[in-house]
């Protein structure tokens, strides 16, 4: 006979131990409940789950899961690869990458990147876009924001502002704002190509960090302007930038500015950009303007001989790294002779006759003149064409730079001024070589009679000294010889006698 205290004792420790876990797995199941209540819903067909997993995979939440510029920047800033979005065509594109530390310095880093990308609605890959949302727009931002600062009295608070908005203008009348003819869907350059809007931070003007910002003018230009560049890159004043790092050298917004680019076909244009060469070349530049060809500017709708037309557009370079006089003269009078020489290039430039009416298309302009004809008079025309320079007799003999060209009447006629151990060719086809010159050989005429060989000019004091010292010589032994002659035979007669 089993006891009760008998029965308690050998089924007390299974019943605790059952209650033990029968708490357990309800605190379980009341914990799943409430941490993930999906997990309790009933399960959902395999096709649709499948198709929400792979929506997941595409679809993820970036960075802190909104739309601020950390946000922005856990995907953009070049740290996790290549980027790619997709054009308006639907076409793959690669994103750029935003650098934190450049963005940072900008004067746009105190913007949240979706001020401007208002496309972008949420956080996600791929991010969905409005419908309706513009493309960031950097002049109709910075107008609205204008005419903000002007309603509200703040335009002086404001310059750099006020100074977009003006350079603003300019670009919209800008060669560069007008439709592309190779693609009529965009401009031919937009704000962002030459200045990024995520490192727009261009230094204040006269500061030393904006001389240095030059440096790399032309190679921003030169990303579209590939053969100006090049021919920049080899000039004189490319060489001065880019390899000598002198800011003041000229850049291309010195000659096109940096806004108001216009086609530099139009005369106008010629003009501003030969008018912007004399902002370096003061002295150069009045002299060209006191010349037939400065002159010649208010003809032809302002159509004239400038700067570009004789040193050429973007390739400017010393006419000291020839050396050569002889191809000193061939290049510069190819240029001149290119244009007095043909009835095609003279007509172009040439000035209206006398009466006519600058308004009427088909005025007659002068007939070119005759070169052969108007150098008549010089013996050996084509050989002095062959060995000086047009402009060494139409210019003044007394001027430093070659750029006041005289008329027919007062060039120089003179040959002597050539012909002469005072050649004025050593002040000015052989100036660049002659002080050299004089110092390795010990005179001034050194340079012609190494170069070429000018009648009158080619004479050198100690051979001069030599040979008159020879002729000297020579007179004395003949009149010695003769002496002596004269007087052995006096003297044989004498003796005969």
């Amino acid at each position: 006979m089993i006891t009760l205290s008998a029965y308690r004792n050998t089924f007390a420790a299974p019943i605790g131990k059952l209650r033990t876990w029968m708490l357990a797995a309800a605190i379980g199941v009341a914990g799943t409940v409430a941490v993930t209540p999906a997990q309790a819903a009933p399960s959902k067909p395999a096709v649709q789950a499948n198709a929400e997993k792979d929506a997941r995979s595409v679809s993820t939440t970036h960075g802190n899961g909104k739309l601020d510029n950390a946000g922005c920047q856990s995907c953009h800033d070049g740290k996790k690869g290549k980027l790619e979005g997709k054009d308006a065509e639907g076409e793959a594109r690669e994103l750029h990458p935003v650098l934190t530390d450049k963005f940072g310095k900008s004067v746009h880093s105190k913007m949240q990147c979706v001020e401007c990308h208002t496309a972008i609605t949420d956080s996600k890959t791929p991010h969905k876009l409005a419908a309706n949302a513009k493309k960031p727009d950097c002049v109709s931002c910075h107008e609205k924001l204008w005419d903000k600062a002007k309603k509200e009295n703040k335009t002086k608070e404001k310059p750099r502002l006020g100074t977009v908005v003006e350079s603003i203008d300019e670009y919209k009348k800008s060669f560069h704002a007008r439709v592309n003819k190779e693609d009529e869907t965009r401009v031919y350059a937009t704000c962002n190509e030459c200045h990024s809007a995520h490192t727009f931070d261009i230094p204040v003007k006269g500061s030393e960090e904006r001389a240095q910002w030059r440096l790399n003018d032309p190679k921003l230009c030169g990303t579209c302007h590939e053969d100006q560049l090049d021919e920049y890159t080899g000039s004189i004043h490319g060489e001065q930038l880019l390899d000598e790092e002198n800011v003041k050298s000229a850049v291309c917004s010195d000659c096109h500015t940096a806004h108001s680019v216009g086609n530099t076909s139009a005369a106008t244009v010629k003009q501003a950009i030969t008018a912007n060469c004399g902002d370096c070349h003061d002295e150069v530049y009045k002299s060209y303007e006191r010349t037939r060809h400065g002159k010649l500017a208010n003809h032809a709708g302002g159509n004239t001989i400038r700067c570009a037309d004789c040193h050429g557009s973007h390739g400017i370079f010393m006419v000291t790294k020839l050396k050569d006089p002889r191809k000193m003269v061939a290049q510069d009078n190819k240029m001149c002779i290119s244009c007095h020489d043909s009835d095609k290039k003279f007509a172009k430039f040439a000035p209206l006759k006398e009466g006519a009416n600058a308004a009427d298309k088909d005025a007659e302009k002068i007939d070119r003149p005759n070169l052969d004809e108007l150098h008549d008079w010089l013996p050996n025309t084509k050989l002095h064409w062959k060995s000086v320079r047009c402009i060494d007799c139409h210019t003044s003999a007394d001027a430093k730079m070659s750029h006041e060209i005289l008329d027919e009447k007062k060039a120089e006629r003179q040959c002597v001024n050539c012909h002469s151990k005072d050649s004025k060719l050593a002040t000015r086809l052989y100036r660049h070589l002659a002080e050299n010159e004089k110092q390795k050989y010990g005179f001034a005429n050194s340079v012609i009679l190494a170069n070429s060989y000018v009648i009158g000019a080619t004479r050198h004091p100690l051979l001069d000294t030599i040979i008159a010292v020879l002729i000297a010589l020579t007179l004395l032994g003949v009149l010695g010889h003769g002496a002596i002659r004269y007087l052995s035979a006096k003297k044989r007669r004498n003796n005969a006698k």
